[in-house]
């Protein structure tokens, strides 16, 4: 006998509240089916000739329903004494409708186990025994659909259903600047999160538990109106008879301690879709410098299993701290840019990508920067500015802050501005490689090919492609394949690009622009254009003096993509 001791009637209402986050709003059994079509004998039919599930999951079963406003789906099985029809409404006419089924909500009858993925259809039970005494057993089931009552078989199918379970179990991190209310759907996580087992002292931790017949279980045992977090606790602490349904626990190895969890620190956020649930705890009063265990077990007491399951991950609590890049100089570590318009400064942190930080650089009472920034996927961070008249040699101080760190000072230095030269020719091309024939660049960097929006202001658009790292010094016959090809013959700019961030990546488009910018020379963007003339295999460049480097510096200029300097 399924656990039933936190299950009411309504049930089903929140399993469909919940996967209407993922395929639009539901609506119940016994909504209103009417329809001004005239009902037909067009042909109906199921999707796929298999469905898939395991018990606990909610079943989708995909109806095709051309030229017909409504079809009778009956779901069989002699051995499990299940046989009821539905009626489904396909409401909005778009010739498809997909019935929902709970498999754990079965033995509170049909109007808790059945629904629809869509508000403007509906389904209604007709007759038959859609009861159990325990979650839907494990088995096959056929599958037939009508478009008529009482008529022919249209369609044939089959519902299999197995033991599930949980399956994998990992972690991410998302910003102090969340809280634990800021997500309820899975997108909103992987959107704001990475995936990693360091997280810093604040920071939200994401366990994430991957398997299967896990959304339905937690699903059942809500209330009208409760939260998820407090049905998943009557999960957890639900028992049968001696049995334990299922645990999660989060210890501190080292020293055996263990957090308490309850309604108040943790968000349950399901992914019924795909069996996934995630929890998110937040780390104010986890310690820093040790290692925490997540582990979640399911018994056979589910009824999801049919013997013990479980899964475990772990994560390291991190101080929050940020560091510059540095290089050695006059026998001390310093922070070290150029004079010129791509000057940057740049980082890491332990803090979780989406941060806020703040960077400045200051010299003799004067401010080179102040800026915020924003911490990328990998953690790093990079501030840009403009130093173009800056005497080499100048010193400064820079600081990163901000967000709850602990404040990273260092001694900076200006480098003479950095230099660079590129050679692009006209050539014939496949449209999706082009070659430059020479570029020199005095740090290091890129070459970037551009299409002519560029000129039209479109200085992230206009990226077709992109070199691989390049290392200073001059590089002969620079073949770059392109993200975007050309399919026609067009004029193609190719444009030398730092590596502000010094992490070899390019990060102009990711960064809109504030990171890797052009090389800059006496207030010019580097850069050459050349026409390709698409269908050929490619060829070699001499310089050709196409590009109007005025335009150039124009579009750049009206993006703020250099000269950014923030007072």
């Amino acid at each position: 006998m399924a656990p039933t001791s936190h299950r009411v009637r309504s049930l089903f209402l929140a399993t469909l509240m919940v996967l209407s986050v993922f395929v639009g709003s539901v609506s119940l059994v016994g909504a209103a089916a009417g329809s001004t079509l005239q009902e037909n004998t067009s042909v109906v039919s199921f999707t796929n000739s298999q469905y898939n599930a395991s018990r606990g999951d909610i079943a989708e079963i995909d109806v095709a329903t051309p030229g017909v406003s409504t079809a009778y789906v009956t779901i069989n099985s002699k051995k499990a004494g299940y046989n009821p029809t539905v009626r489904i409404t396909d409401g909005n006419l778009d010739g498809r409708v997909t019935l929902l089924l709970n498999t754990y909500d079965t033995p509170d009858g049909p109007a808790q186990s059945f629904g629809v993925a869509s508000t403007a259809d509906s389904v209604q039970f007709v007759g038959g025994d859609a009861n159990t005494t325990e979650p839907l057993p494990i088995g096959t089931y056929s599958l037939t659909v009508r478009a008529q009552a009482g008529g022919k078989p249209a369609d044939s199918a089959q519902l299999r259903l197995k033991y599930g379970g949980p399956s994998t179990f990992g972690t991410l991190t998302a910003p102090d600047s969340k809280n634990l209310s800021s997500f309820d759907t899975s997108r909103e996580i992987w959107n704001s999160s990475i995936s990693t087992s360091d997280v810093a002292k604040n920071d939200l931790v994401i366990a994430r538990l991957g398997g299967s017949g896990l959304s339905g279980a937690i699903i059942a045992n809500q209330d009208r109106g409760e939260s998820t977090e407090k049905a998943f606790l009557d999960f957890l602490n639900a028992r049968e008879g001696n049995n334990d349904v299922a645990l999660l626990t989060i210890r501190q190895p080292q020293t055996g301690e263990s957090v308490r969890i309850n309604q108040n620190n943790i968000n349950v956020v399901l992914a019924p879709r795909n069996g996934a649930v995630f929890f998110v705890f937040d780390t104010d009063d986890l310690r820093t410098g040790r290692q925490y265990n997540i582990r979640f077990a399911v018994s056979s007491a589910s009824e999801i299993v049919d013997r013990t399951a479980g899964v475990s991950t772990s994560f390291f609590v991190h101080p929050r701290t940020a560091e510059f890049n540095t290089e050695a100089r006059n026998g001390k570590q310093m922070a070290v840019t150029y004079a010129d318009a791509g000057a940057s400064l740049s980082g890491k942190t332990t803090v979780a990508p989406g941060t806020e930080l703040h960077v400045t650089a200051k010299t003799d009472g004067k401010t080179l920067t102040s800026q915020n920034v924003t911490v990328a996927k990998d953690r790093t961070w990079g501030a840009t500015f403009d130093l173009t008249g800056v005497k080499p040699g100048t010193t400064f101080t820079a600081t990163v802050s901000g967000a709850g760190i602990e404040q990273k000072t260092v001694p900076g230095y200006v480098k003479k501005g950095r230099m660079a030269s590129i050679t692009f020719s006209d050539q014939s091309t496949n449209g999706s490689v082009v070659t430059v024939e020479k570029v020199n660049m005095s740090t290091g960097g890129f070459v970037v090919i551009h299409d002519t929006s560029f000129e039209n202001g479109e200085p992230i658009k206009s990226v077709r492609g992109v070199s691989k790292y390049l290392t200073p010094g001059v590089h002969k016959n620079v073949e770059i394949k392109l993200d975007q090809p050309f399919k026609k013959g067009s004029d193609a700019i190719a444009m030398a690009h730092l590596d502000t961030n010094e992490n070899k990546k390019f990060d102009f488009v990711s960064s809109k622009g504030e990171l890797d910018t052009p090389y800059v020379v006496d207030g010019t963007p580097v850069s050459s254009t050349a026409t390709l003339s698409v269908g050929g295999s490619g060829g070699s460049a001499t310089f050709g003096p196409g590009f109007g480097v005025i335009a150039a510096l124009a579009a750049l200029a009206a993006m703020g993509l250099f000269a950014l300097r923030r007072d």
